[in-house]
C-alpha cells in the first residue's frame, strides 16, 4: 500500500486508500458543479418500505435547492470528475480519465 496519497487537484495529503488512488479531497469536493457552474453534491440514496431501509446507490443533487441532479459527472476547476459508490458505503469522487 502507498504510504502517501495526494488529492489530484490541490495536491493536499489525503488518507491513502489503495482502491481509490486518485480520489478528490473533501475541500476540493466543495467546488463540484454541473456544466453550467451550478453547485452539486452527491449522497447515498435510500428508500424505506415496511420499516426497512433499502439502499439505492448514490445520486446527485443541487446544493441550493436539493432538487435531483441526474448525472454522476461533475466539474471541479474545469476538469471532469465522476462520483461513484465507495465499496463499503459513501461516495468517492475521481477524475474521468478520458475527457
Amino acid at each position: 500500500m502507498t504510504e502517501e496519497q495526494r488529492c489530484p487537484i490541490c495536491d493536499k495529503n489525503v488518507t491513502p486508500i489503495e482502491r481509490y488512488p486518485n480520489y478528490v479531497c473533501v475541500d476540493c469536493q466543495e467546488r463540484m458543479t454541473d456544466k453550467e457552474g451550478r453547485r452539486v453534491d452527491f449522497a447515498e440514496r435510500s428508500e424505506q418500505r415496511d420499516g426497512v431501509i433499502y439502499l439505492k446507490g448514490i445520486g446527485g443533487y443541487y446544493v441550493d435547492t436539493d432538487e435531483n441532479y441526474d448525472s454522476l459527472f461533475c466539474f471541479i476547476d474545469g476538469s471532469k470528475f465522476r462520483a461513484s459508490e465507495a465499496r463499503f458505503g459513501g461516495v468517492v469522487i475521481q477524475p474521468v480519465e478520458d475527457q
